[in-house]
């Protein structure tokens, strides 16, 4: 295995080619082998200033079977990221003292800096609104463009790290509002009602507020972010009532 030393040199050699590069200072690394993650302290902490914005590496927790790699950007804008590369996302915002939190169904292509459609209308409506950051959850972490690809079958373990930063975040900001937006998609597979019951726990354990925009289904969904009037007002949404009428 290699060194700490030596992963420190590789790390920022890697690091400085890809800045070279159009990505605009953000970049991923999903190539490191168990050896060098092992070779890392689990809870090191790394700080890259390489010419222009300074860049916080974390590794977060890092063991063999869980390697979630967590990046800040320290520019204007602090870029909060959870997620195991390249299958799971768990969260993805932008921090902030008061911020809007809000939730799908699951995660697509999003990542710091290159949001996709349903993300950025997210990030735009808490600016309008007047928020000063914002947080994209999702019911279940898995990433997938098209929601029929989801697993088939529930995947507890990934359901259980979903759940544990959705209470992180949440408890760091209690009575926060929720904005709930998962649409019909719920419907997509049994498992995501199981999802939202744990995460209505968590979300009423910390006092939080709920609403939707837009036409509610005549299955009683909230409305997802997408195709919205931008003047859509925010609804507040009975979110216990909802759970119970899904177990019905």
């Amino acid at each position: 295995p290699c060194g700490v030393r030596d992963l420190h040199q590789q790390m920022i050699r890697s690091f400085a080619r890809l800045w070279m590069t159009n990505w605009g200072g953000w970049m991923i690394f999903s190539i490191l082998g168990h050896a060098a993650l092992d070779a890392a302290s689990s809870s090191a902490y790394h700080l890259f200033n390489i010419g222009k914005p300074r860049i916080a590496l974390c590794l977060c927790g890092v063991t063999k079977k869980t390697k979630i790699l967590r990046y800040l950007r320290m520019t204007n804008t602090n870029w909060l990221y959870d997620h195991d590369e390249p299958l799971s996302r768990y969260t993805l915002g932008e921090m902030g003292d008061n911020p809007l939190m809000c939730v799908g169904v699951n995660p697509s292509t999003a990542v710091p800096n290159n949001l996709d459609p349903t993300v950025a209308s997210v990030a735009r409506f808490s600016k309008v609104m007047g928020y000063d950051g914002w947080i994209m959850f999702n019911l279940y972490p898995q990433r997938a463009t098209n929601p029929d690809k989801m697993h088939k079958r529930f995947q507890k373990t990934l359901h259980e790290k979903n759940m544990h930063f959705i209470e992180e975040w949440v408890s760091k900001h209690p009575g926060s509002d929720i904005w709930c937006a998962w649409g019909t998609l719920i419907e997509k597979r049994p498992y995501l009602r199981r999802c939202l019951v744990d995460m209505h726990e968590i979300f009423a354990s910390q006092g939080s507020n709920y609403f939707t925009r837009g036409n509610i289904s005549k299955a009683g969904h909230p409305h997802h972010p997408l195709y919205l009037r931008k003047d859509a007002p925010m609804d507040e949404f009975d979110l216990g009532g909802y759970v119970s009428a899904l177990g019905k």
